[in-house]
């Protein structure tokens, strides 16, 4: 459906894309094969911008792959960080619109086509589409070697909802096609992180408008096959948490009380999972009985409404109204306090920096449940 697809039409039916890689020193042969998918997408005008972090010595992989229909920037970097070098290639990019690809990571051959075709016509400013996972042991990078132990397909949520990007990192990065005015509205990557830095992008990027997805897989992203490299870079990834808390308490958004209840109906699902994984606590019937509690209580929507109504006015000192400016931290507060959902990414910092207690989560949902008790007016009899 999608081969060829710049092959007919006008030529203005069909925008520059840009895709922004990020390299440094060591990684050409990896660097190669990442060029290779991206010289082998079945959608044109396509530029690629490629950009060392420390030297030059990917020049000439990068430069190979420059065809007659394929334009190939080269921007090389004193040795700074992965912000810095995304940075550098969004200020480079020429395509009215952007997406990434790690050096490690591959696009399908219908990746950009698919995408371009979902957002093509609609006025969204993004669009994401479903990924591979492969589980990946390298033995050499020069000469490359590697053997893959898996491909799975990396699970997104069943509905995508506006809000949902704020508590989890909900997709890789290679999977997002967005518009350059994100870029000039919201900016690029905070140059103090060196992890997570794509979930603080979307959140920007996200904060006013809900994730067009398509139900596709277009690309293939890597992670470590080994357990012990994975909680690894998981750790490393808890260190820079802190960073993503104060700067969520410093951006404020205007939620409404119905926008609150959808976002607790899609993360109740999506969370659960992710509570057991994180702090190792309760078992997956204990917290689903909890979880289904929490939800029951959601049969008396109008009075729940109201609460979290009158919650946000008494956290703001503000009068009550339908709609509230909160900054994002506000409205996880409003979430893990009404129904005890935190976001993962903050449980295993919690858990890294020694903060966290074997059963705090079922402390927390404790919590939850005795004060919405009070708030309704029920019991967990009554409930059921």
């Amino acid at each position: 459906m999608y081969a060829n697809m710049e092959r007919s039409g006008r030529a203005d039916d069909f925008p520059l894309v840009s895709v922004i890689v990020r390299t440094y020193q060591g990684r050409e042969q990896l660097l190669a094969e990442c060029l290779e998918s991206i010289a082998d997408q079945s959608y044109r005008p396509l530029e690629v911008v490629v950009v060392q972090d420390g030297g030059d010595s990917a020049k000439e992989t990068a430069e190979r792959f420059q065809r007659v229909d394929l334009t190939v920037r080269f921007v090389a970097l004193p040795k700074g960080n992965r912000c810095i070098a995304g940075n550098a290639g969004l200020a480079a990019a020429q395509g009215e619109w952007l997406n990434f690809l790690d050096d490690d990571d591959l696009f399908l051959p219908q990746h950009v086509a698919v995408l371009v075709a979902a957002v093509k016509g609609t006025g969204e400013t993004a669009a994401i589409a479903e990924s591979l996972q492969a589980a990946t042991k390298f033995a050499s990078l020069v000469p490359l070697q590697y053997e893959e132990s898996s491909r799975d397909p990396f699970p997104l949520p069943a509905k995508l909802v506006r809000g949902q990007i704020w508590f989890n990192n909900l997709f890789p990065i290679q999977a997002c096609l967005f518009h350059r005015s994100l870029y000039e509205r919201f900016g690029g990557f905070e140059e103090e992180l060196d992890a997570l830095e794509d979930w603080d992008l979307w959140q920007r990027y996200f904060s006013d408008r809900r994730i067009e997805r398509v139900k596709e897989t277009t690309s293939l992203f890597r992670v470590p096959a080994s357990g012990g490299e994975r909680s690894t870079r998981e750790r490393r990834m808890a260190t820079f948490y802190p960073a993503i808390e104060r700067l969520q308490a410093e951006r404020r958004v205007v939620i409404s009380v119905a926008e609150l209840l959808e976002l607790e109906g899609t993360l109740s699902a999506r969370h659960a999972y992710s509570f057991g994984g994180a702090l190792f606590a309760i078992s997956t019937r204990q917290l689903s009985r909890g979880l289904r509690y929490l939800r029951n209580l959601n049969r008396e929507r109008p009075r729940l409404s109201s609460d979290v109504q009158n919650c946000v006015a008494a956290m703001l000192r503000d009068d009550r109204s339908d709609r509230f400016e909160l900054s994002v931290q506000q409205i996880r507060q409003v979430v893990v306090q009404f129904w005890g959902i935190e976001c993962p990414e903050k449980l295993l910092a919690d858990t890294v920096s020694g903060t966290a207690v074997r059963f705090g989560f079922w402390w927390r949902m404790v919590a939850a449940v005795s004060f919405a008790k009070r708030w309704l007016g029920k019991s967990p009899t009554a409930a059921h």
